[in-house]
């Protein structure tokens, strides 16, 4: 997972994020594979979002 789209920054998810973003897809996917599959999409295209424009994201306070 993680990668690039046309007129995006890459981006690359580490192996604990992507063993993290598997683990929260399977907890989902037990009581809906659908919902599990809209989650990770979500999550995904928020990454996505954060490479093309990391300042959109909340600053730490």
């Amino acid at each position: 997972m993680g990668g690039q789209t046309q007129g995006m920054s890459a981006y690359q998810l580490t192996p604990q994020a992507l063993d993290d973003l598997l683990d929260i897809w399977i907890h989902i996917a037990n009581d809906n594979p659908r919902a599990a599959d809209a989650v990770e999409a979500a999550l995904l295209n928020a990454c996505a979002l954060l490479a093309k424009s990391p300042l959109s994201g909340r600053a730490k306070t």
